[in-house]
């Protein structure tokens, strides 16, 4: 069985290889996963497995210009799962929206909007609560 942080790890080294295909150099990586985000900017793990996945992983950011990788509350990561979801029940290794977005992964951006702007207020209120 794959622990949670080495499939957040696998999933980030597969989504950089992928781009590195298609020729994209600049990339926002968002996980809701803190422990990997951490390993990937203090580049170090603790165990084997994640030490090669992260061996892989920053040799990959190496051949890019430009890479962002964040950490992101699962609240505000609804589409991530919801791709999740999609990849996995889907028959194909890759699906590539070019045209359009479906409308199911319309909605889920929506949703990850609205939290991230419900929360980033909430937090600008608070601290200006606390500025008083």
């Amino acid at each position: 069985m794959v622990s949670n942080i080495t499939a957040k790890l696998q999933a980030i080294r597969d989504g950089l290889m992928l781009v590195l295909k298609m020729g994209i150099n600049n990339i926002h990586i968002e996980s809701d996963s803190l422990t990997a985000v951490q390993m990937i900017h203090r580049k170090e793990a603790a165990r084997m497995v994640h030490r090669a996945l992260l061996r892989d992983i920053l040799k990959l950011v190496s051949q890019m210009e430009n890479v962002w990788i964040q950490f992101s509350f699962r609240e505000s990561n609804h589409s991530a799962n919801k791709l999740a979801t999609f990849g996995k029940n889907n028959p194909y290794m890759y699906n590539i929206f070019l045209d359009f977005l479906p409308t199911w992964l319309m909605e889920s951006l929506a949703h990850d909007v609205n939290s991230v702007l419900t929360r980033t207020s909430t937090c600008v209120v608070i601290s200006e609560l606390l500025h008083l």
